[in-house]
């Protein structure tokens, strides 16, 4: 460590005599010159936006594609896309209530996501980019300046669940803010189950129970409480199925391991616990 420090120290000391005969004045450079040009920040790309009306107009900028859709689970259909001169193509929704709202762009028939949007709603058969129409005063779903719990995510080994790859699943856990592992009495606990699709992480991810949470402990709504949002697949063959394109339907998977196509809050809770009968 010492000789360590007195090279450092060393180095340091030589800095001012080595520079006047490192210093050379820079070139003169054209302003209009490549290199000049090369040093301009580059041009604003066309980004998706909420508007103050409550309107969202989804901008994408692809030239060479011939027809561009937005799907997006604020309307019922998707909304076809015109292309300006500079080959952006844009489209703008009516006004909308508050609300996190899912997007993916449509380019020629190939679903992607917004590349300049950070924010993706990830589950086990899709991606959705993800965006805020605000409401005024703030949603409990948005981020305001109160006091907030924590979310923690566990991997462990499931000796019930059925299919999991190597045994591995997940869970997730909201603990509430000023949250004390030796309080006495403990706290109460509320199991929360995802929807169909999603993963452990749908109930913070996508739908913010967290954020509601805080909300609802800042207002004297709740008392403060535990929440466990687990991957709730009895069987996770029902999500391997749909990644190796089985019909669920037709083949009784549906039927059989309790899953409800439109949402799977009670399909998975009953679900969980119809492969082990008895126990």
């Amino acid at each position: 460590m010492r000789s360590r420090v007195f090279a450092l120290a060393t180095i340091l000391q030589l800095l001012p005599l080595a520079a006047p005969a490192q210093a050379t004045a820079p070139p003169t450079q054209d302003p209009a010159s490549p290199q000049r040009r090369a040093l301009a920040p580059p041009p604003a790309w066309p980004a998706t936006t909420v508007n103050p009306d409550g309107t969202i107009t989804f901008r994408l900028k692809y030239p060479t594609a011939t027809k561009v859709t937005v799907a997006t689970d604020a309307l019922l259909q998707p909304l076809t896309m015109t292309q300006d001169a500079d080959g952006v193509w844009i489209a703008t929704t009516p006004s909308l209530a508050p609300e996190y709202y899912g997007y993916t762009f449509v380019v020629d028939g190939v679903k992607i996501l917004d590349p300049l949007n950070r924010y993706t709603h990830v589950n086990f058969v899709d991606l959705y980019s993800d965006i805020l129409v605000p409401g005024t005063p703030p949603r409990p779903w948005e981020v305001t300046d109160i006091p907030h719990g924590d979310v923690t995510r566990h991997l462990f080994t499931t000796h019930i669940g059925l299919h999991y790859p190597d045994n591995q699943t997940a869970y997730v856990v909201y603990t509430p803010p000023g949250y004390d592992a030796k309080r006495k009495g403990g706290y109460p606990v509320l199991y929360l189950l995802h929807g169909f699709s999603d993963t452990e992480d749908g109930w913070t991810l996508t739908g913010r129970a967290n954020l509601m949470l805080d909300r609802m402990l800042a207002d004297g709504k709740i008392v403060p409480m535990i929440v466990v949002m687990p991957r709730g697949y009895g069987d996770f063959d029902v999500i391997l199925a749909l990644h190796r394109g089985d019909d669920l339907v037709s083949q009784g998977l549906a039927e059989e391991r309790n899953i409800a196509i439109v949402h799977s809050g009670g399909g998975c809770a009953s679900g969980a616990l119809r492969p082990h009968d008895g126990r």
